[in-house]
C-alpha cells in the first residue's frame, strides 16, 4: 500500500509493506531503500545505473 501527501514544494511517499509471511528474514526489507531511491533517480530524469536496472535498460 502507497499514500503520499504534499510537503512543501515536495511529496512524502509513504510505502506500507504488510502481509508477510511470519519468520521471512528481514533482508526483504532491506531493499526499499534502493527501490524508493531509484525512483526518484527516474523522476528527476537521471539515468538509473543500479545493475537491476543495467540488466533492462
Amino acid at each position: 500500500m502507497t499514500s503520499s501527501e504534499p510537503v512543501d514544494d515536495s511529496c512524502r511517499l509513504t510505502v506500507t509493506h504488510d502481509e508477510v509471511r511470519e519468520g521471512v528474514s528481514n533482508e526483504l526489507y532491506g531493499g526499499w531503500p534502493a527501490v524508493l531511491s531509484g525512483l526518484k533517480t527516474w523522476r528527476d530524469g537521471e539515468t538509473l545505473t543500479t545493475p537491476g536496472s543495467l540488466m533492462y535498460g
